[in-house]
């Protein structure tokens, strides 16, 4: 779904604005979905430090 959702981003950038724009928007975009993956990997690893302390 969030594949989907980013080459539908991708298509609309580059139909929409100039190249140069379409880069620069493209280019913040990489920069908050890798901030986006750490979160959740964050997520992830604060979760199952939860369970296994509260539920382990």
């Amino acid at each position: 779904m969030f594949g989907n959702n980013y080459n539908q981003v991708v298509v609309a950038l580059k139909s929409n604005f100039s190249e140069k724009t379409a880069m620069r928007l493209l280019y913040k975009l990489e920069q908050q979905t890798i901030k986006f993956a750490h979160l959740s990997k964050q997520i992830i690893e604060l979760t199952k430090e939860a369970e296994k302390r509260w539920l382990g």
